[in-house]
């Protein structure tokens, strides 16, 4: 399957993607490509393609559905519960695992840890401090660790992506294929606490549905 996304703001995304199932087992494999065709200055673009390659396996017992996850990337890829707050251009991979929980029909829950470890240099460019409200443009400060996007539009340096924390959320999936999420994520490695809300609509649940009736 393909997709292609924007989140408003940043740089147009490719996914392709591939899905393998077998009785209770889930495995999900695919590329997404990000195209640079928006300005460094927000954040939410490099100026350079960015490729992440995602595996994904999840296996059902019971009501409860363990997963674990790799990302390999030359950026740090957000989450549908982490939004991060900033770009990264550099080598990086991310572990997450964790579990869901289906406490009834509607209703579920999960949480996860993850792991982010670079290697090599990083460039971090800030969805928080911009090179419009900084002052700054194409000031790049040097650095290693920390959370420099707080400061900074854009920070060089090694290990600057280094990370771990966690994530748990509350899902609802209601009529009319609309899905609702709450989730919260502590980042230990930048002292980071975010609250997330999302609202979803299953479109090919609805297509499928309609196909079905006709």
């Amino acid at each position: 399957q393909s997709t292609l996304s924007n989140n408003g703001v940043g740089d147009p995304a490719l996914n392709l993607g591939l899905t393998f199932s077998r009785h209770t087992l889930v495995c999900q494999t695919g590329f997404t490509t990000w195209l640079p065709v928006t300005s460094t200055s927000n954040g939410f673009s490099t100026g350079s393609v960015l490729v992440d390659w995602t595996s994904r396996l999840s296996k059902r017992v019971g009501r409860l559905v363990p997963f674990g996850r790799v990302d390999i990337a030359n950026t740090v890829p957000d989450t549908p519960v982490f939004i991060l707050p900033y770009t990264a251009q550099g080598f990086n991979t991310r572990l997450e695992g964790g579990t869901n929980v289906e406490m009834t029909k509607i209703l579920s829950a999960g949480a996860s840890f993850y792991g982010v470890l670079p290697s090599g240099q990083q460039h971090v460019y800030s969805r928080m401090v911009t090179s419009s409200n900084s002052g700054m443009t194409g000031m790049a400060q040097s650095g290693r660790g920390g959370n420099g996007f707080m400061m900074n539009p854009v920070t060089v340096g090694n290990d600057l992506t280094s990370d771990h924390g966690f994530s748990t959320w509350l899902s609802a999936s209601l009529p009319n294929y609309i899905g609702l999420q709450v989730a919260y994520t502590r980042s230990y490695g930048y002292d980071l606490n975010t609250v997330s809300f999302g609202v979803g609509y299953n479109l090919g649940a609805a297509l499928r549905h309609r196909r079905a009736i006709e």
